[in-house]
């Protein structure tokens, strides 16, 4: 069972809502707003969770959405008209071509440079041309500092929960490098340092020295 199964299969109960992150909700009205036209039809969410966040937006694109845990998969199926894929983004290198693909802070999930590589390679191959790839993920922060029982590691980028490594953590313009050298052309990038991630998930308020925010949408030409 993997990580996310694990988690899925105990947060999922009779009484379990989807609600859409608040952050992802509002990039995705952007990226439909400044960057999709007529040309774009299909979109896949990746690291959907147990919902779909386009269900929760007006918009022309038929959606799909894809996450690693089948039990979230089945909840969102059951809750949505939507189409849901269960499976590991990593894996669909012979997969159907999408116009849109919008990551549901899947990436920073994935651990080390290697994977991160992997995976715009994998969107790269995924999208059609004149496709476009929407992230939001954490980076590190000008003078992090992590709760206690966490450890960041700066030879392999990782967030370490006791010796599990629970989250990729690069600085910004190393991600701005691995993005560039997949081919993908960055036609917005952004990031926001008063804007954080909460690593713990048993804290509610932000640090300064928490991850900060970036955003970047990418156009494969």
């Amino acid at each position: 069972m993997n990580l996310y199964e694990k988690a899925f299969s105990k947060e999922i109960s009779d009484t379990y809502r989807y609600i859409p992150n608040s952050s992802l909700l509002s990039f995705a009205k952007f990226t439909l707003d400044k960057f999709t036209n007529a040309s774009h039809k299909d979109v896949l969410e990746i690291g959907c969770g147990a919902g779909h966040i386009f269900d929760h937006i007006e918009t022309r694109l038929a959606s799909a959405g894809l996450d690693l845990s089948s039990s979230a998969i089945d909840f969102a199926s059951a809750n949505s008209s939507a189409e849901f894929i269960c499976g590991d983004f990593l894996k669909l290198e012979n997969h159907r071509k999408w116009d849109f693909i919008f990551d549901s802070h899947l990436i920073h999930c994935l651990i080390g440079q290697k994977c991160f590589e992997q995976y715009l390679s994998t969107a790269q191959d995924l999208l059609r041309s004149g496709g476009i790839l929407s992230i939001e993920l954490m980076t590190r922060a000008k003078r992090p500092a992590f709760d206690e029982g966490y450890s960041f590691n700066e030879f392999d980028n990782c967030l370490y929960r006791g010796e599990t490594p629970i989250r990729s953590i690069f600085d910004a313009r190393n991600i701005e490098e691995m993005i560039l050298n997949s081919g993908l052309k960055i036609v917005y990038l952004r990031v926001d340092e008063t804007l954080k991630f909460i690593p713990n998930p048993n804290r509610s308020d932000s640090y300064p020295s928490d991850p900060d925010r970036m955003r970047i949408v990418c156009l494969k030409e």
